[in-house]
């Protein structure tokens, strides 16, 4: 059967608590230094030291946020060009078209 400490309980807390989870990953960087300054203490120290700097900067990242965009139509420019209706399809024509843009059938 696993047994539960208190180390473990500190760390599932300081996770969810976001300045809880700061200072306790300050304090395990502090801690890990100064048992890292030992030969002993270098093989607990260091891993503290990783496991501080990993709370402290979990979550240190500004989340993104996507501004909606809307499409605002521009008013199309008005041409100099004259247009013309062809009857048969109700395409818009140039004036001086021989031949219908839409169908082909001559004008």
């Amino acid at each position: 059967m696993a047994f539960i400490g208190p180390w473990e309980i500190a760390l599932v807390v300081a996770t969810l608590i976001p300045a809880l989870r700061k200072a306790l990953g300050l304090v395990l960087v502090i801690v890990g230094m100064l048992l890292s300054l030992t030969l002993i203490g270098a093989l607990f120290g260091i891993p503290l030291m990783f496991i501080g700097a990993i709370l402290l900067f979990i979550g240190s990242r500004q989340k993104e946020t996507f501004r909606e965009t809307t499409y605002v139509p521009q008013p199309t420019p008005i041409s100099d060009k004259i247009r013309i209706r062809y009857p048969h399809c109700k395409a818009l024509n140039d004036e001086h078209a021989r031949f219908c843009s839409n169908c082909g059938k001559s004008l």
